[in-house]
């Protein structure tokens, strides 16, 4: 029996809890910088992002422009 295993044994990350990501897209409105840019302490850019975008579509981010 082979033990060997061809998966690769990464640690997975763990995910940025929402006030992390929303920290961050709060970050980037403030300071006008690229999505990348975002700093790693609020996860992901890309969470950041796809998070902000679907804000953006459904009306929550103007929502939360408003309070």
């Amino acid at each position: 029996m082979d033990t060997h295993d061809p998966t690769p044994h990464h640690r997975p990350r763990t995910p940025p809890n929402r006030r992390q990501v929303f920290d961050g897209i709060w970050w980037r409105a403030r300071t006008g910088s690229p999505w990348r840019d975002i700093p790693e302490r609020y996860g992901p850019w890309e969470t950041a992002y796809s998070l902000f975008r679907r804000w953006q579509i459904d009306g929550t981010w103007a929502r939360v422009l408003k309070k």
